[in-house]
């Protein structure tokens, strides 16, 4: 894949930071894993490596606003809350609640007006928790551990307990929250999680070590340990490899309309056309470019057709998935992304660094990319 080497630069190399992107910031106590909005934008939460959930209003919540003023680049209002043992591995939003997973192989539920009445949703014995998965449409939660995936819903009811027979590295729900991917070793199982006994097996052999489901339910893509994508099409039951990335691709986001797929593992943000016939035979949109640095971490905008790297520089580009246009939203410090994600709302882009520094984006409504 060829790179693009003018965006979001000067000639001389000094980053040019979007006047349209204004950023907050404030350093965690420990280095970040994972971060999710809640599911009406007004609560940002963090995992980090401590075991500590970090826990930010944002202005869409009622009489709390985000930062004291209005100035780029003031500290944050945050709190901590302690809930895992070793270190929180991840969090999603579902419902108006968080759900954080642990080494510690806990699975942990609460409300963020009262983290301190949080509560175990699931347990692992002693089993480091490696995925979780969420359904907004039917309030499921899917945890993995080994080789067992188990599906609950929010008050801890078991719903489904499946034995892959091989490690589980990712989940993902369809859209209607009736069916779940599991990627492992020589594949994806598609389970029901009203009928598990109704599975479909997607073959292919080696590693897959993630797996995304296209919004519109037509497309599984896998992450491979040989730096490929691999793609099932459910209708026409037709699979083919995406390759060309010089490093893993860990991280996969859909556009809202399924029409585009982003991708880390290159020098740019690529993005797959699923449009029409799907991407076979089409090379992607290459967004972006950071010199000597690997994107590692992508987030789909809700509802507009942009999207936003995090990579191992510390920077994060937001660019469109037509042409590829970009503009850089946070400078290089050095330091790897490690998580990134999107308000519900569109308003807010928050990344997280191995460091423990967090950045808050607010993005212009007329961000001029296309």
């Amino acid at each position: 894949m060829s790179a693009k080497r003018n965006l979001g630069k000067l000639e001389t190399g000094v980053e040019v930071l979007s006047p349209l992107v204004a950023e907050s910031g404030l350093q965690l106590p420990a280095n970040a894993t994972a971060c999710a909005f809640s599911r009406d934008s007004s609560t940002l939460a963090i995992s980090m490596g401590d075991g500590s959930v970090a826990l930010i209003s944002t202005p869409d919540a009622e009489g709390a606003p985000l930062v004291a003023g209005e100035a780029d680049n003031e500290e944050l209002n945050f709190k901590t809350v302690k809930l895992h043992d070793v270190a929180a591995v991840g969090v999603a939003a579902v419902a108006n609640r968080f759900i954080t997973i642990g080494q510690d192989g806990r699975a942990v539920i609460f409300d963020p007006a009262a983290p301190e009445a949080a509560r175990i949703l699931y347990e692992f014995n002693k089993t480091w928790i490696e995925a979780v998965a969420v359904s907004q449409a039917t309030e499921q939660v899917a945890l993995a551990a080994g080789k067992r995936c188990v599906v609950v819903d929010i008050e801890g009811t078991m719903l489904a307990d499946i034995d892959i027979g091989s490690t589980i590295t990712a989940l993902a729900f369809d859209e209607a929250g009736q069916r779940i991917a599991i990627s492992h070793y020589s594949g994806v199982t598609i389970t029901s999680t009203t009928s598990p006994a109704e599975d479909l097996k997607l073959e292919w052999k080696g590693s897959h070590i993630g797996v995304s489901w296209s919004p519109s339910g037509r497309y599984i893509v896998t992450a491979t340990q040989e730096k490929e994508l691999h793609v099932w099409d459910l209708v026409t039951m037709q699979d083919f490899r995406m390759g060309g990335y010089p490093r893993k691709c860990h991280e996969l986001a859909w556009t809202s309309d399924s029409d585009v797929l982003a991708c880390s593992g290159a020098d740019v943000i690529t993005a797959w056309s699923f449009s029409g016939s799907g991407p076979a035979g089409r090379p992607p949109v290459e967004i972006g470019f950071v010199f000597g640095g690997t994107v590692c971490a992508v987030a789909a905008h809700p509802e507009k057709s942009l999207v936003a790297g995090g990579f191992t520089t510390g920077n994060v580009l937001i660019g469109a998935t037509g042409k590829g246009e970009a503009v850089v939203a946070k400078a290089s410090d050095g330091v790897p992304i490690t998580c990134l994600a999107w308000s519900p709302s569109g308003r807010y882009l928050a990344s997280g660094t191995r460091a423990g520094t967090l950045s808050v984006f607010r993005v212009a409504d007329q961000l001029n990319v296309r």
